[in-house]
């Protein structure tokens, strides 16, 4: 009688997870897959937890707003660097072949400012981001401030002679800071302080258990990088001034000219680079997706990652405190926006532009 019991019970643990999914999947409204959705096709680095509640949230949108719900058809090729390649890859063939390009993407979500102001900025004849038609008024009830402490919040083109100013190529949709999650069982197990700055990721007990991203993928690691590199240096600057009172009277043009200045901002840039090589030293691996770096962190295969906080807070949210935290150090990391950007539509033949206009 005992071994049917045990029996029963193992058949119970066995359908456990699949009553549960049905019960969670019935709660919550599902994305729709109907025949008359409208499909947009998304190019971003987020993660699926992100991508989820935004195709959820925009797709009720729609649906109130037009009648019609939307299915997101994401495409996921990497980081942020990965994106770039495929994007400039697949408009750079159409441009060589002097071919309008195919609609293969819609819209380029994630990936940070400087993703977009700078390395899908027109080059070489070709432009990747298209102006956004929105209401100027619009822009200004959103964002009351065109920028944060000297960081734009969205594209500010400059208006031609005799010409209005373009709209937009990209908004902000949310506000993001870098910093350092951990693991608190572990770094009690090390016998370590939980981490406030960018230099405890260099102590030597931390060997082998930094979860790190790889850069030339990642442009959220990237910018959390300069910034161990950007505070060492801001460091040099303020003991040259306590040093030498006349370099912070001086404007800033006269400034980066005087020798004394140049050599303490050049030996700031080596002490971050050395900081930025020990806390490499550490690296358990350098993974091309962000996102994984706080789940091994929370998993306990790291003891501590650099990550963006999104990604840390909402990791921490699903397994707890003392196996992820995220921690913003202080006057070392940077608030910068996750823009949003359309890309190119092709421009249809003579023939059918002669028939909308009729």
């Amino acid at each position: 009688m005992r071994r049917y019991v045990y029996i029963l019970l193992f058949l119970a643990a066995l359908a456990t997870p699949f009553l549960l999914r049905r019960a969670v999947t019935r709660a919550q409204p599902s994305v729709p897959t109907t025949a008359d959705a409208a499909r947009l096709v998304v190019v971003t680095p987020h993660n699926q937890d992100i991508r989820r509640e935004f195709a959820r949230a925009f797709s009720d949108w729609h649906q109130r707003r037009f009648g019609k719900p939307v299915v997101i058809d994401y495409r996921v090729p990497g980081g942020t660097n990965d994106i770039k390649r495929q994007l400039e890859h697949h408009y750079r063939g159409y441009q060589r072949a002097g071919r309008e390009p195919a609609p293969a993407f819609d819209v380029a979500w994630g990936g940070g400012d400087y993703f977009y102001s700078v390395e899908l900025q027109p080059r070489d004849g070709l432009a990747i981001l298209q102006p956004m038609g929105l209401d100027p008024k619009l822009l200004a009830e959103v964002f009351p401030q065109p920028t944060l402490a000297g960081v734009k919040l969205y594209d500010q083109p400059k208006a031609e002679a005799g010409k209005a100013a373009p709209g937009p190529k990209w908004v902000g949709t949310c506000l993001s800071s870098f910093g350092i999650v951990y693991n608190s069982d572990v770094y009690r197990s090390l016998g370590l302080p939980a981490p406030a700055g960018w230099h405890d990721l260099t102590n030597e007990k931390l060997f082998g258990l930094v979860a790190l991203a790889d850069p030339t993928h990642s442009g959220s690691a990237a910018v959390a990088y300069m910034m161990v590199i950007q505070r060492r240096m801001a460091d040099a600057e303020a003991e040259a001034f306590a040093r030498e009172p006349r370099l912070k009277q001086m404007d800033k043009g006269s400034r980066d000219k005087d020798p004394a200045y140049r050599d303490a901002v050049a030996s700031g840039w080596a002490r971050g680079m050395g900081e930025l090589q020990l806390i490499a030293a550490n690296a358990r691996y350098f993974t091309d997706m962000a996102p994984q770096v706080p789940h091994d962190v929370g998993n306990g295969e790291a003891a501590a990652g650099v990550a963006i906080d999104f990604y840390g807070r909402t990791y921490s949210e699903i397994v707890g405190a003392d196996r992820c935290t995220f921690v913003a150090p202080a006057a070392a990391t940077a608030i910068t926006p996750d823009p949003v950007a359309i890309l190119p539509e092709p421009t249809p033949p003579p023939a059918e532009q002669a028939a909308v206009r009729s």
